[in-house]
C-alpha cells in the first residue's frame, strides 16, 4: 500500500530528473526523560509531540513536512540549508485500534517553495508505544477521617503520575464516584502532579462502609485502557471510612422487658428488628440506631437538632445529647425516641403528614467533621371509634371533610367497628323477644364485652400503619363518639393494655371524645326504668336495644359456658354530674395506668334544635303514644331540656361530656343522626357544617400539654 501511495511522487522525481536537496538523518531531540531518552533516537512514543532534527543539504527552501502516515504530523519550527527543527506529533488512537499504536518505518517528504520535493529515501523513523503511565504517589491531603453516608464531604487528593509525555486523559474511579470541584495539574512533560478536590456523597446503604478511590492515566497509544478507558495500572485504592446508620424498630426482637436490650450481639444481628425510615410522633416509639464504619474506638458526640431525644441502649435516660464510642470493629448503637407531638409551634406542620429530624454526630478527635442521621417523623395513626347503636360507617361524612389532609401517609385513618351481630345470647336484662335478641349487635353491649375487641382492632390498625409507612409506631390518636369514648377509657383496665412491647405506655397517644358521657347521662337511667318499657321496646324494634346486661353462651373444651356482660345503656347510667355512676363508669374514673391526654368536644343544644320536637306526625309522636311512660311525656320542646339540665346535646349533659372540666363547645350541635330521627333538628357531630371535623384537626395538631387537653 505504501508503494502504491507514493508512486506518483516517484514518477515526478524521474520526470524532473533534478535533485534539489537530500536528507541524511532524522533524530529525536533529547527530552531529559529517562523513559524517552533510553529509546533509539529515531523512535518517538505514540500519542505525543516531540522535537526532531533533520539533517542534509538543500533544505533552506523547505516549507512543509508530510509523513507517509496520516496519524503522524510534522510542524517546521526552524530551518537552515543543512538542518531543520521539526515538531513531530502522533495522534492518540482509540481503544479498538490500540494494537496498531506502533508504526515502524515512517517515511516523509519535505516540500519546498520553488524546487522539487525532497523525499526521505531510506531515512525513516519509528512511532513506538512508550512505557504505560504509572502512578508514583496518591494520597488524601486534607484532614478528613471519615464521611457520613448520605452526606456530602470534600476530599482533597494529590497524585504524581510518570508517563512518556503522551497522556490522553487522567482517570479517577471508585464504586460511587463523586463530583469534581477543582482539578489542577503541574509538573513537566514526563511527570504530572494532579490536585483534585472531590465532593463525595456516600450512599445510604448500611453495608457500604468503605470508599475505595483509585487514580490513573491513559496515554495516546491507548495504553492503560483495557476497557472503558479505565487505567490498566491504577494507583492502589485509598480507603476512606464511611459511617453508616441503620434505623431499626426494636419491637419485638430487640427488647428486654419494657426497654431496649443492651446486648451488643443481639443489637448487631442484622436479622433482628425491622429496618424502618423513622417513627411516629407519639413520644413512645423508639428506634435502635445501628452505626457501622466508624474508625475503631472512635468517640462520637451525638446531638438531636430538633425534637425527639437520644439515649444509650438499655437506658431510659433520654436527652438531647449523648457520647458514643465505637467498638473495635467500628460499630456502635444508640436509641432515638420520637417526639411527643408531630406539629411544632407556629403551624409549619399543621397540614403535613411527615417531616424530618436530624441526629448530628461529631468526631471528638476531628471537630471539623460533622455527619448526621436523617429520621422521618410521621403523625400517629388516627383511629375512629363509633358509639352506641352505630357502626364504622357513621364517620363517612366526617372523614370526607378530613380526607384531603395529610395524604402523604398511607392508611392514616382507620375505623373501629364493634357492631357485628352476637350469636349465643341466651337472655337479656331487661328482657326482649327472641326476634330482637337475634338482631342484637355489639354496639348494644357494654364495655366489658367491647373493650377487648376495640383494643385488638386499634392494635391491628397501628401495626398495619407501621408496615405501610415503614416506621416504628406504638400509639394511635383516638377520636371517639359517645359510648365509644368510654370503651377507649376502659381499655386501661385490661391486663394487656400496656405490655412491654408498648414500653408499658399503652396504645393511646391522645383521646378526643365527642359527646361522651364521662359522668353518665340520666337518659340511660330512664331508659332502663320499668316505667319506660314501652319507649324501650319501640327503640329496640328499631335496632336500638337498651341493655342492662346480656348473657352469652359459648363452648369451651366441649363445655358450654355462660358469661354475663353489661350493656351499653347500663354502663352509661349516672346523673351527669358525677353521682349515681354505674359500676363501669365508677371503675373508669378510678382506674390507674398510664395517663392519656384527653380533649372533649361537646354539643350544646339550643331552641332551634327543639323546633320540630312537638310535631304531630313524626317518630316523637309514636313514642309519645306511650302515655304511661314518664320518658315519653318528657319528649317535648318544653320538657326535654329539663331532663338533661342545664345544657346538653339532647342525649348527654354538657357537664358529663366535659368530664366536669373544660371542653370545646359547639353551639347548636346535637348528639347524632339517631337523635335527628326522633324529631330533633339541626346539625349533629358528624355533619361537616358542625365544625367538629375542624376542631378534631386542630386538636390533632395541638400539643398533648395544650390548653384543651387534660390527663385522664
Amino acid at each position: 500500500m505504501r508503494v502504491a501511495r507514493w508512486f506518483p511522487l516517484v514518477v515526478a522525481l524521474i520526470i524532473n530528473d533534478t535533485v534539489s536537496g537530500q536528507i541524511t538523518s532524522i533524530e529525536r531531540v533529547p527530552q531529559g526523560s529517562p523513559m524517552v531518552d533510553s529509546l533509539p533516537t529515531n523512535q518517538f512514543p505514540r500519542g505525543g509531540s516531540y522535537l526532531a532534527v533533520i539533517e542534509g543539504f538543500g533544505l533552506l527552501d523547505v516549507g512543509r513536512f508530510v509523513s507517509s502516515e496520516p496519524w503522524v504530523q510534522g510542524r517546521l519550527l526552524s530551518f537552515s540549508d543543512t538542518r531543520l527543527l521539526v515538531e513531530i506529533t502522533s495522534t492518540k488512537v482509540s481503544e479498538a485500534n490500540k494494537a496498531f499504536a506502533p508504526i515502524p518505518g515512517v517515511s516523509f517528504t519535505l516540500f519546498t517553495w520553488s524546487s522539487t520535493p525532497i523525499d526521505s529515501g531510506p531515512v525513516t523513523f519509528d512511532i513506538v508505544a512508550g512505557p504505560a503511565p504509572k502512578v508514583l504517589s496518591w494520597k488524601i491531603t486534607n484532614d478528613i477521617k471519615w464521611i457520613s453516608g448520605g452526606s456530602a464531604a470534600i476530599v482533597d487528593y494529590e497524585s504524581t503520575i510518570q508517563h512518556a509525555g503522551n497522556i490522553s486523559h487522567f482517570y479517577i474511579g471508585g464504586p460511587e464516584g463523586g463530583v469534581i470541584k477543582s482539578w489542577t495539574t503541574s509538573g513537566g512533560r514526563f511527570s504530572t502532579t494532579s490536585r483534585l478536590s472531590i465532593e463525595v456523597t456516600a450512599p445510604k446503604r448500611f453495608e457500604f462502609t468503605d470508599w475505595p478511590t483509585f487514580y490513573g492515566a491513559v496515554d495516546g497509544a491507548g495504553q492503560g485502557a483495557p476497557s472503558d478507558n479505565n487505567p490498566e495500572n491504577p494507583s492502589p485504592p485509598l480507603h476512606l471510612p464511611v459511617i453508616q446508620t441503620q434505623l431499626v424498630d426494636p419491637v419485638f426482637s430487640l427488647l428486654r422487658g419494657p426497654r431496649v436490650t443492651d446486648d451488643p450481639e443481639l443489637l448487631g444481628n442484622l436479622e433482628k428488628g425491622r429496618i424502618v425510615v423513622g417513627a411516629a410522633a407519639d413520644g413512645v416509639s423508639t428506634l435502635v440506631v445501628r452505626v457501622a464504619g466508624a474508625p475503631p474506638g472512635q468517640e462520637l458526640s451525638l446531638t438531636i437538632t430538633e425534637d425527639g431525644s437520644v439515649a444509650q441502649v438499655g437506658s431510659t435516660n433520654f436527652g438531647k445529647a449523648i457520647e458514643l464510642q465505637a467498638d473495635s470493629q467500628g460499630k456502635a448503637f444508640y436509641q432515638f425516641r420520637a417526639p411527643v407531638n408531630f406539629a411544632r409551634p407556629g403551624g409549619p406542620d399543621d397540614d403535613r403528614g411527615a417531616r424530618l429530624v436530624d441526629v448530628e454526630f461529631q468526631s471528638s478527635d476531628n471537630p471539623g467533621v460533622v455527619g448526621n442521621t436523617e429520621i422521618t417523623i410521621v403523625r400517629p395513626p388516627v383511629v375512629f371509634v363509633h358509639g352506641q347503636w352505630d357502626n364504622g360507617g357513621t364517620w363517612a361524612a366526617f372523614l370526607g371533610e378530613l380526607r384531603d389532609k395529610w395524604l402523604d401517609l398511607p392508611s392514616f385513618y382507620n375505623l373501629v367497628d364493634y357492631s357485628r351481630l352476637i350469636p349465643g345470647i341466651t337472655s337479656t336484662s331487661p328482657a326482649y323477644s327472641q326476634a330482637i335478641i337475634d338482631r342484637l349487635g355489639g354496639s348494644s353491649m357494654g364495655s366489658s364485652y367491647n373493650t377487648p375487641i376495640v383494643l385488638e382492632q386499634i392494635k391491628s390498625h397501628i401495626w398495619n400503619f407501621k408496615e405501610l409507612n415503614n416506621v416504628a409506631a406504638i400509639q394511635a390518636d383516638i377520636v371517639a363518639h359517645s359510648f365509644g369514648g368510654l370503651i377507649v377509657r376502659g381499655m386501661k383496665s385490661l391486663r394487656d393494655y400496656a405490655p412491654d412491647s408498648t414500653f408499658r405506655k399503652g396504645s393511646i397517644h391522645k383521646l378526643i371524645t365527642l359527646g361522651t358521657p364521662h359522668l353518665g347521662t340520666p337518659l340511660a337511667t330512664q331508659l332502663l326504668s320499668d316505667d319506660n318499657s314501652c319507649v324501650r321496646n319501640i327503640l329496640a324494634r328499631r335496632s336500638k336495644a337498651s341493655l342492662e346486661s346480656a348473657t352469652i353462651a359459648s363452648s369451651r373444651n366441649t363445655e358450654m359456658i355462660e358469661t354475663k356482660y353489661t350493656g351499653s345503656v347500663g354502663d352509661m347510667k349516672g346523673d351527669g354530674s358525677g353521682g349515681e355512676l354505674s359500676d363501669a363508669l365508677a371503675r373508669i374514673q378510678r382506674v390507674g395506668g398510664p395517663l392519656v391526654p384527653s380533649a372533649m368536644i361537646v354539643g350544646v343544644m339550643n331552641s332551634s334544635n327543639l323546633g320540630n320536637l312537638d310535631c304531630r306526625v313524626c317518630a316523637a309522636t309514636v313514642i309519645r303514644l306511650c302515655i304511661f311512660s314518664p320518658l315519653a311525656r318528657m319528649l317535648t320542646a318544653d320538657n326535654w331540656p329539663t331532663l338533661l339540665t342545664p345544657e346538653s346535646d339532647a342525649i348527654v349533659p354538657r357537664r358529663s361530656a366535659q368530664n366536669g372540666g373544660r371542653g370545646i363547645a359547639l353551639n347548636g350541635v346535637i348528639h347524632s343522626q339517631g337523635v335527628t330521627s326522633l324529631g330533633f333538628s339541626g346539625l349533629d357531630f358528624f355533619d361537616p357544617a358542625s365544625h367538629a371535623p375542624e376542631r378534631v384537626k386542630q386538636l390533632l395538631n395541638e400539643p398533648t400539654t395544650g390548653p384543651n387537653f387534660e390527663p385522664l
